[in-house]
């Protein structure tokens, strides 16, 4: 061999174990991304998780607000059911009104027979003045939720001429208590 090639390869050879020192040094340093990429993954999962739980339980909140609005509207429905009803009969008869017709009563509000309005409690004060006064207890349902609220009507009426059925006039009735109790 020539001085010349004799130089190049031990620079070739130097170069090498240049080279296999190093890939010897990274040896031991590769593993440890490893573990730090599974890390990251477990950090970006348990996120997910969290928002996948949080979309779930904000999805069922709103529903059940939906149907305890449902229900409430039943029972204001049931309420205004009750005041034409008794507005009607207290037109036709007067201080005659079979009150434990209604008691119970159940109405179907949608043509699915998911919302309704049950009259569970009606009854009569005795008469004062120129008015009668009706307390009302219904309760408006849905498959998932039910109000039930407590209200008192006043119906004022005005004697009348001799062409009225009864002898009284009577004005739409008038809400003058409207409590909503606990939930049931």
């Amino acid at each position: 061999m020539r001085f010349a090639e004799k130089d190049e390869h031990k620079a070739y050879m130097n170069m090498n174990k240049d080279c296999y020192s190093r890939k010897k040094k990274h040896l031991g340093e590769q593993g440890q991304i490893m573990p730090l990429a599974l890390v990251v993954f477990l950090i970006l999962a348990l996120i997910e998780g969290a928002l996948i739980t949080e979309g779930y339980l904000e999805r069922r909140i709103s529903l059940n607000d939906i149907n305890a609005k449902q229900a409430r509207q039943a029972a204001d429905a049931g309420l205004e059911w009750v005041r034409e009803d008794l507005r009607h009969k207290l037109l036709l008869y007067d201080d005659f009104i079979p009150l434990l017709w209604y008691d119970g009563k159940e109405v179907k509000i949608s043509d699915s027979n998911t919302v309704t309005f049950i009259i569970n409690k009606l009854s009569m004060e005795t008469p004062v003045g120129d008015y009668y006064v009706f307390t009302v207890e219904c309760t408006g349902k849905t498959n998932k939720a039910r109000c039930r609220l407590l209200a008192k009507l006043r119906f004022d009426y005005e004697i009348a001429d001799e062409y009225a059925i009864t002898g009284k006039v009577f004005k739409k009735g008038r809400i003058i208590h409207y409590e909503l109790p606990d939930s049931l």
